[in-house]
């Protein structure tokens, strides 16, 4: 059984591929716990959310990507509170990202 589980990691890696590393969080701040989705459907769109203490509060922001190109950095919490472990997923009834913390 060990010896099949390995076959089948090595061949899903060798179907992979990793793109070179793009900064996708904020500058001059601990960002953590970072979350992704991604929806292949309708279109080939990502989101990213992640904690951030850029003004000494755990803020939520997010990226979204289309295509590959990722856009601005978003701020998706207004609250001065410790915002903490996002979790982000696609709701496909809806056609949204829903992000939960």
């Amino acid at each position: 059984m060990r010896k099949i589980l390995v076959i089948v990691f090595l061949i899903n890696i060798s179907f992979a591929w990793w793109s070179s590393p793009q900064n996708l969080g904020i500058t001059g701040a601990d960002d953590v716990n970072p979350q992704s989705c991604r929806v292949q459907l309708m279109s080939n769109s990502s989101c990213l959310v992640w904690q951030t203490n850029l003004h000494g509060n755990w803020d939520i922001y997010s990226r979204f990507s289309e295509w590959g190109i990722w856009g601005d950095t978003m701020k998706i919490t207004d609250d001065n509170e410790n915002d903490m472990n996002p979790s982000v997923a696609y709701d496909y009834a809806r056609n949204c990202y829903w992000c939960a913390w």
